[in-house]
């Protein structure tokens, strides 16, 4: 079977992941560029359910483009392709996706299994769209590919420890596996749903 992602013509991602899409108001319109550069790895510091309460909330003043629970359900807060900017990573919003991972209030937690298949469909999917290669990178001005919150340092709002240690070492798991559904590899221990 294979775990490949695809996104829509209106910008969702569909295929064999379990997510839900739900437009959050917390999100500039337009400004997003062409092409982006990569995704950027978060941690939720939380419950998933209570982070997409928070990124529906017009008060909250933040979102992302997607986020994982720990049990591997993802959500899409605002659709690939239309020009919006999440209000994730500050300088970064306008060049990079941006997904938050389920943690439990406790970043020290490795990501599950599921939760890093679900995060590798999205990282794949969202490399496919948008053309940039599936590596790690830690250069937010001239990097491309997979990097942290953390990783953009002051200009992306301060967030030096975030996603933590323990999942920023997960990353090279992460794009294997992406590499790994590009390539019709599946493992049954993969599949999320």
């Amino acid at each position: 079977m294979s775990l490949r992602c695809h996104f829509d013509t209106n910008g969702w991602l569909q295929g064999p992941i379990d997510i839900d899409h739900q437009t959050s108001p917390n999100h500039f319109n337009s400004g997003f560029a062409a092409q982006a550069k990569g995704l950027v790895q978060h941690t939720e510091q939380g419950s998933r359910q209570g982070t997409a309460e928070w990124f529906m909330n017009p008060d909250s003043k933040v979102s992302a483009f997607f986020s994982v629970g720990m049990e591997g359900t993802a959500h899409q807060y605002l659709p690939i392709g239309k020009g919006f900017v999440a209000f994730a990573q500050v300088a970064g919003n306008p060049e990079f996706y941006s997904c938050e991972c389920e943690d439990q209030g406790d970043p020290s937690t490795p990501m599950t299994q599921v939760q890093i298949t679900a995060f590798a469909q999205i990282l794949e999917a969202c490399s496919a769209r948008d053309g940039f290669p599936l590596q790690i990178t830690d250069d937010p001005v001239h990097g491309a590919g997979l990097i942290t919150h953390g990783d953009g340092g002051e200009a992306w709002g301060g967030h030096f420890d975030c996603p933590g240690p323990v999942r920023r070492a997960q990353r090279p798991q992460i794009v294997a596996l992406a590499k790994a559904i590009r390539n019709g590899e599946a493992v049954a221990v993969w599949t999320t749903m």
